[in-house]
């Protein structure tokens, strides 16, 4: 496998990232990644005019930065628009342990705005019998009945589906909307 790298200078960052920049975990990284090097190299997809845009890895980057990096490790997302890049983003996110209870509460109420914009049918928590099978995964085997959204994403980042509902508000609380954070 070859490995690719990209100049840190043609990333381009979105300004709506579902989580925000700690310069202290990013100060932190810097120097884990100048001891031990990159573990694990940002993601990236292609934006619509042949651009590079992160997907998952702001941390990293932002480590890079520190280091004096000039150039840094990626993998190529095969999203193919900012909600695809989002979901993807929030699943890394939700599939980390560091979250703290709010944070994972925010990535579960932006992955849920996200999953039913790309699948309107799923709304409610309801699949109708004629629904499609619908996947958070590009590989068929893989694939997850929508019996609402809950479960698919439980199954996905290793939660069970009773903690998807509890951050989502089943019980009365509700997640703070990324404009209230």
């Amino acid at each position: 496998m070859t490995e690719r790298t990209i100049p840190i200078a043609d990333i381009i960052i979105p300004e709506d990232r579902s989580r925000d920049l700690d310069p202290d975990w990013a100060e932190t990284l810097a120097a884990l990644i100048k001891e031990r090097g990159l573990l694990h190299p940002i993601r990236l997809r292609n934006g619509p005019d042949g651009s590079f845009i992160l997907v998952a890895g702001l941390h990293r980057l932002e480590a890079h930065k520190i280091n004096g990096s000039e150039r840094i490790r990626y993998e190529l997302s095969s999203a193919q628009s900012d909600d695809e890049g989002r979901m993807e983003e929030v699943l890394e996110n939700l599939g980390r342990n560091e979250l703290n209870a709010l944070d994972r509460c925010h990535h579960l109420y932006d992955l849920k705005q996200v999953y039913e914009r790309m699948y309107p049918q799923a709304k409610h928590g309801a699949a109708s019998p004629k629904a499609q099978s619908l996947r958070l995964s590009e590989d068929a085997a893989e694939e997850t009945q929508v019996f609402g959204f809950a479960k698919t994403p439980a199954a996905r980042v290793g939660l069970s589906k009773r903690s998807i509902e509890l951050g989502l508000g089943s019980a009365g609380y509700r997640c703070p909307s990324p404009q209230v954070r």
